[in-house]
């Protein structure tokens, strides 16, 4: 005699139905939670990156303005430390712009006797200078025109940062060296010191992200005081 075989238990369609519509909504919440950490990750890792090159940029500036006038000078040259040929005009710090397009002030140009050799020339490349074009940073390298708008000039910021402003504003103060006093006001014929400080600012966000700025600013003495 054939024995009846027991009933298997299962799902029904309605219950399948119901388990797949549920463990959908899991995985397109789990998917859209992990979509919302990672697009928050890229936008942290972008603006470290951001904050790491302009701090970058702005210590590479300060320590090359920093340098501004140097001259290896020694009293075997016989050359009053007033006539520095570093700190003459043409020769010592400028502010200007590149452009009408760029703002006032975005632009800086300066030298330094690089060689040690005391004697400054354009094939020495001994001027120097840093500048806002078009959205980037560009630092000269060369050219015997020494200004602004013209000689050679290379980029230095990444392509996917936009610096919307670089500025530079020189501050100045006088002591009268010759009373070794710094109260004293520099009469006619007194030896004077002007020492001179330098701001630089830089406001930059990266591209296609206008709005999310990063500014920095630095305030730095440059080290060779200019004998008048």
């Amino acid at each position: 005699m054939l024995k009846a075989t027991p009933a298997q238990a299962g799902f029904t369609l309605t219950e399948i139905t119901v388990g797949l519509f549920i463990g959908a909504i899991i995985l397109s919440s789990t998917l859209y939670v992990f979509s919302s950490l990672s697009h928050s990750g890229n936008q942290s890792l972008s603006r470290s990156r951001l904050n790491q090159d302009i701090t970058t940029l702005i210590n590479i500036i300060s320590s090359d303005t920093r340098r501004a006038g140097y001259w290896n000078w020694t009293p075997e040259l016989a050359i009053p430390l007033k006539n520095n040929p570093f700190m003459q005009q043409g020769w010592d710090i400028s502010i200007d712009r590149y452009s009408a397009k760029e703002a006032q002030s975005s632009c800086i140009t300066f030298s330094y006797d690089l060689d040690g050799d005391t004697l400054p020339g354009a094939k020495r490349v001994e001027q120097f200078g840093y500048r806002l074009r078009n959205k980037t940073i560009e630092m000269r390298t060369g050219g015997s025109s020494f200004n602004c708008q013209s000689g050679r000039w290379q980029r230095i910021t990444q392509t996917s940062i936009d610096v919307t402003e670089l500025s530079f504003s020189l501050n100045s103060y006088h002591i009268n060296a010759s009373q070794l006093d710094p109260e004293l006001v520099c009469q006619t014929n007194d030896l004077c010191l002007e020492r001179r400080s330098l701001e630089i600012s830089i406001i930059a966000h990266n591209t296609g992200s206008a709005g999310n700025d990063f500014q920095l600013q630095k305030l730095i003495q440059i080290k060779n005081d200019k004998i008048i």
